[in-house]
């Protein structure tokens, strides 16, 4: 069973490594590795600001491990919230991607209940990430120029 909890400023290295990781980085919209400097700004800023929740993803009661990480920047009217997420490079082929996402939309819709849809952004040829979303009930909106749009209501 995965649970989540709300990262904290010491999940810095750990979401850095998972980030500039080779498998990341080609399946990303922004497709290059970012330097420690920018991503310890980047995470100081996401913990700050309320539109933003990044949650770590755990497996394990006693000794939990991290397994991956689930953000959604949420609009001006905090009503949808875009969803990104990605695994511990040691986790991949585990089937953990389902059960921390959808344990993160969970947590999110206690700790922001006025959400009432989320969309994932994904490249087209990420075969992975179009899978998982749309084994959790998002649905294909549009695709433009190599990027699909997906959606799913809550509530």
């Amino acid at each position: 069973m995965i649970s989540v909890r709300a990262a904290q400023a010491h999940d810095s290295d750990r979401l850095l490594e998972w980030r500039n990781d080779p498998a990341t980085v080609a399946a990303s919209l922004n497709a290059t590795t970012v330097d420690e400097r920018d991503h310890t700004r980047w995470l100081s800023e996401v913990l700050a600001d309320p539109a933003r929740v990044l949650y770590i993803g755990e497996q394990g009661a006693t000794d939990p491990v991290p397994v991956g990480m689930c953000r959604f920047d949420l609009d001006r009217e905090r009503t949808s919230a875009e969803v990104s997420i990605n695994l511990a490079p040691a986790q991949r082929g585990r089937r953990l991607s389902r059960p921390l996402l959808e344990a993160a939309i969970a947590q999110l819709s206690i700790d922001q209940p006025n959400v009432l849809a989320l969309s994932a952004t994904i490249r087209s040829d990420n075969t992975p990430s179009r899978m998982l979303f749309s084994s959790a009930g998002f649905l294909l909106k549009e695709e433009d120029k190599g990027v699909e749009r997906y959606v799913r209501a809550l509530g």
